[in-house]
Parts: C-alpha cells; sequence; structure tokens
C-alpha cells in the first residue's frame, strides 16, 4: 500500500477545539448508516465520551507542552465502475490505514514517554489481544497505555486543518485519511522519524509475503 505520512507543525494558539463538552458528547451520539443510536464506542470504551477528558482537561494537559503537530495517514480514494466493489475496498483500506497509524503512533510513544499522544481512533488495545473493553462495568485494563483521539477530547481536527490553510476533505473524495495529535516539549524531526518507520513496514511487508 501507498500510504503517506505527513506531520504539521501546530502553534498552540491554532488548535480549534469543539463548542462545548455537550457537543462532543452529540457528535459521539448522531445517528449514521448502519447505527441508529450513534458511534457502538460512546460509553463502552474508556477511551471515549463519556468518560474522556473535557475540552478544559485538555487545554489544560496541552498548554504544558510547547510544540504541536498534526499526524496525517491518507491514500487515494479507490474507484471502481461497481459502486458496491469500492465500497468495501475502500472501507478496507480505511481500517488498514487506522492501524497503520496507529501502530506509528504507539511505536512513537514506546521512545517518547514524556510526550502527549492522541491516536486516530477508539483505544484498540483489547481489540487487538481478541477480548472486549472492560467499560463501563470493569476498570481499564491498561490504563497506562489507554488510547485517545483527538475528537474524544474535543480537539477539532477539521477546524485545525482549515486554520492551517490545509486542504481536509469531509466526506472523502480524493483521499481516505486518519489523523493523531503530538505534543511535545521537544522540536522533533519528523520526516526523519516517519521515513524510519516507512522503511520499518516496507521490510515487515517483504516478511508477509
Amino acid at each position: 500500500m501507498n500510504f503517506k505520512i505527513d506531520a504539521y507543525r501546530v502553534q498552540f494558539d491554532q488548535i480549534q477545539f469543539i463548542e462545548s463538552n455537550e457537543k462532543v458528547k452529540q457528535n459521539c451520539q448522531q445517528p449514521y448508516k448502519g447505527h441508529k443510536d450513534g458511534c457502538p464506542n460512546f460509553g463502552y470504551n474508556w477511551s471515549c465520551p463519556p468518560y474522556s477528558s473535557t475540552i478544559e482537561e485538555t487545554r489544560a494537559t496541552l498548554s504544558t507542552y510547547q510544540y504541536f503537530w498534526l499526524i496525517r495517514i491518507k491514500i487515494p480514494v479507490y474507484s471502481h465502475p461497481i459502486k458496491i466493489w469500492s465500497k468495501i475496498k475502500n472501507s478496507k483500506q480505511f481500517e488498514l490505514i487506522t492501524d497503520i497509524l496507529n501502530d506509528f503512533l504507539e511505536k512513537f510513544r514506546d521512545s517518547h514517554a514524556m510526550e502527549t499522544i492522541y491516536f486516530c481512533s477508539e483505544c484498540r488495545i483489547c481489540k487487538k489481544k481478541g477480548y472486549k473493553c472492560t467499560c463501563p462495568d470493569e476498570p481499564c485494563r491498561y490504563p497506562n497505555k489507554i488510547q485517545f483521539s483527538p475528537e474524544s477530547v474535543g480537539i477539532d481536527i477539521f477546524k485545525t486543518f482549515r486554520e492551517l490553510k490545509l486542504k481536509i476533505e469531509e466526506f472523502p473524495k480524493e483521499f481516505l485519511q486518519r489523523v493523531g495529535f503530538i505534543a511535545s516539549d521537544e522540536i522533533l524531526n519528523f520526516p526523519k522519524i516517519i521515513k524510519k518507520y516507512q522503511l520499518y513496514r516496507k521490510i515487515l511487508s517483504k516478511f508477509e509475503e
């Protein structure tokens, strides 16, 4: 897969937040195709509302750092004359780039313990190990590793991209994309970090062939 990962530097005052904590919850509960009650993770994943950090808590956390980056992975939308085939293919590709970017961010966190990192989806640590999140009945199994997304803690990704004058599609026509977020007290060399990760993926793909 020819995916592309980019890092975009953001100033603290350029980070855009969702209007209110109530709106964060409403976004999760908005019905969409196949999910009349909204996102199935709402209230059933410790990384998601109503259990994730409030906007105020997120602002307070980020205000302790000096440098910020949006991390985006994207690939072209797949197009086929048979629409259902395009839909199936793009759905699989979307899940794949989600896993790739989360893997990139996990590996980054392993070597950068002091940074705050927001992943590009709900926490999937338990899912990857073959079992369901304990929410809401039992405490989180991995409280020190839990993975929050930017949206779950109140960051408005679309508005932040527009604040930076960067193109982003709300309803993908050209590219499928996923976005994470990193806050640090160091200036990080992301071209080098990304290049190293892409080499790792290339080597990994050789073993998977």
